[in-house]
């Protein structure tokens, strides 16, 4: 059992390529409005990391060293999660940063009993110019449910922008190695125990875009599509043991690659989506199946 006498549990993983940009997400959780926290760190390979985070004036901050894929990894830091005494946690990625009063406005709506809360993300580039200021709440309201048909087709649960109670974890918290949106996954699962998710709007994660991001919000390309459409048939097949609801979206999305291996049409299916206009799409939201988009 690991000790803890604040309960509450602030968490990210660090890896190199993420280090030149570790120092923000670092500054803001000293800027917390709420400090009573354990910081615990997942390192992956960085070497000597005692010494560059040594100026951090943290009291608590723990880390610990871990490695693998990263469906491995995540299977590690919830186990983790699990076996401790923290009844609280805020997630976050090593390479973004956040509202002064995250940490406290996210405690605040679990302790009257929400599960997990959804923070809204603000897009900047690597060198933190703002992009897109309130990217979700262009779409979603304060306060609102995410709910299973929603999470069903897009996404805005990441290990980036919530926080969540611990004993709401999933009990299936193990993942296939090659399992592509596993937050998705995760938090699906939350959602299939009736576990309650709440978009909260006051609290900012500054969302960085860069060349390693995997999941950024870059420009729709028919690439970008291309990449969701795969994500999700791959979403769906590993829920088909899960919930019997997922099966017609599996089906439909082997339709659509059948469909989409025809080049004439694969322009007329990237030409539809382009004409959408979609604004602030989700994650995954600009796959859609031949039945959305009327296509026979």
């Amino acid at each position: 059992m690991i000790f803890s006498l604040d309960k509450v549990a602030v968490f990210t993983v660090i890896f190199p390529e993420n280090m030149p940009m570790f120092n923000d997400y670092l500054v803001a959780l000293e800027k917390q409005s709420f400090t009573n926290f354990d910081l615990l760190i997942f390192n992956d390979g960085v070497v000597n990391l005692e010494q560059k985070i040594s100026w951090l004036s943290l009291k608590n901050v723990i880390i610990v060293n871990l490695s693998g894929s990263q469906a491995l990894i995540r299977t590690q830091i919830f186990e983790y999660l699990k076996c401790s005494d923290y009844l609280y946690a805020i997630a976050g990625d090593s390479d973004d940063y956040f509202s002064e009063k995250r940490i406290e406005e996210n405690l605040l709506i679990l302790k009257n009993g929400v599960d997990v809360v959804v923070d809204d993300v603000c897009l900047v580039d690597q060198n933190k110019a703002l992009l897109i200021d309130r990217y979700f709440s262009s779409r979603l309201k304060n306060g609102q449910l995410i709910g299973l048909e929603f999470i069903k087709q897009k996404n805005v649960c990441g290990l980036g922008n919530t926080s969540f109670i611990i004993s709401s974890i999933p009990e299936n918290i193990y993942f296939n190695q090659d399992v592509v949106a596993i937050d998705w996954l995760f938090y699906t699962r939350m959602l299939l125990e009736n576990k309650s998710i709440v978009f909260n709007s006051k609290s900012k994660v500054y969302y960085r875009q860069h060349e390693n991001n995997s999941i950024g919000f870059d420009k729709i390309s028919d690439e970008r599509i291309l990449k969701s459409i795969k994500t999700k048939l791959k979403h769906y097949k590993d829920l088909l043991g899960e919930e019997f609801s997922f099966k017609p979206l599996y089906e439909e999305f082997v339709e659509l690659l059948i469909f989409l291996s025809v080049n004439e049409n694969r322009i007329t299916y990237f030409d539809r989506i382009n004409k959408l206009n979609l604004k602030n799409p989700f994650w995954w939201e600009e796959a859609k199946t031949l039945k959305e988009l009327k296509i026979k």
